[in-house]
């Protein structure tokens, strides 16, 4: 009985605490259904590449594009047997800069930290542009445009400076692949 008595006295003396704990408890933090977690969804997919070589010929590969990490973050597999080139890339919207974040490392060595999102008013969909960390670093960026269900063009881009224009240094179609 003594025991009883001391349970529910802790019971009713720690109830007061526990609440106030649970007031000032912070929430937890928001999940990734913000639509902008969305805007890359076009993007999602299994592709077949190709794109045109220097001597004439076809280039060709695959990408497989999917979402992980309960939504929050776009998981890239690139890999091009021919040109023993594998890639992989993660991307995801950063509510702090209002912006999507995009890193890339792949098989021989590259490494790259990119930010952008949807390019409304643009000739393109989407771009992503490496972030510059110091006056040395590459003016580079990737764009997707003509963007449809099944297919789309992805080019990636550089310059020589501000004010240059962008031109191409890679452009591969994209071609969905269904099952």
């Amino acid at each position: 009985m003594r025991l009883l008595l001391t349970a529910c006295a802790f019971a009713i003396l720690a109830a007061p605490a526990l609440a106030q704990e649970e007031q000032s408890a912070p929430p937890p933090p928001p999940g990734c259904e913000d639509p902008a977690f969305r805007q890359l969804d076009f993007w999602i997919g299994d592709w077949s590449l190709s794109w045109d070589k220097a001597d004439g010929s076809k280039g060709r590969g695959t990408n497989s594009i999917s979402r992980e990490y309960d939504g929050c973050v776009i998981y890239e597999e690139f890999s091009s047997p021919e040109m023993e080139f594998e890639g992989m890339s993660v991307s995801t919207y950063d509510r702090t800069i209002e912006s999507w974040r995009q890193t890339w490392v792949d098989d021989q060595g590259g490494y790259y930290d990119l930010v952008g999102g949807p390019a409304e008013g643009e000739d393109h969909a989407f771009a992503l542009e490496l972030a510059r960390l110091s006056d040395d670093t590459p003016y580079l960026r990737m764009i997707w445009q003509d963007v449809t269900e099944d297919s789309l063009t992805w080019r990636w881009q550089g310059k020589t400076g501000p004010g240059a224009e962008w031109t191409d240094r890679w452009v591969i179609e994209y071609a969905r692949i269904t099952p």
